[in-house]
């Protein structure tokens, strides 16, 4: 069974990460990493509550499949695709795949961190059950 771990959310605590409880559908924003429990369960302190466990949440990400879409970010309104574009001045194939080879590793390192910092799904946890699609929260 695939379970979310603290690894598939660490990237994305410098930037707010938003996460919605499984049971309850309340949205919140992850502020810091409590506590390892007795039973090496990571513990994660949610707003400004109590600590929760990591499997009562799923955290909410953008599917790289709406890379083409307009984005706000802090007011900003942009298309992610081309501001990766712009800002790396990498080719980015049609599918949204960027080609790392170790002579551009550096170039695939900063694109998958704006990616991160954007809150787009990197590790494919939509697709596994371990994340909720932000697009469907909008509706």
């Amino acid at each position: 069974m695939d379970k979310l771990e603290l690894k598939h959310i660490a990237p994305y605590l410098p930037y707010g990460l938003k996460v919605q409880y499984i049971h309850t559908g309340e949205v919140g924003i992850i502020r810091n990493l409590v506590d390892i429990d007795d039973y090496y369960t990571i513990k994660i302190g949610i707003d400004y509550k109590d600590s929760e466990h990591i499997w009562m949440f799923k955290p909410i990400l953008r599917p790289l499949s709406s890379l083409k879409n307009d984005i706000v970010i802090d007011g900003l309104k942009f298309n992610p695709f081309l501001r990766l574009y712009n800002l790396f001045l990498i080719e980015v194939s049609e599918n949204l795949e960027v080609e790392v080879n170790m002579n551009n590793i550096m170039e695939g390192y900063c694109v998958v961190t704006q990616l991160i910092s954007w809150h787009f799904d990197v590790f494919g946890l939509i697709d596994r059950g371990l994340a909720v699609e932000s697009t469907k929260l909008e509706d």
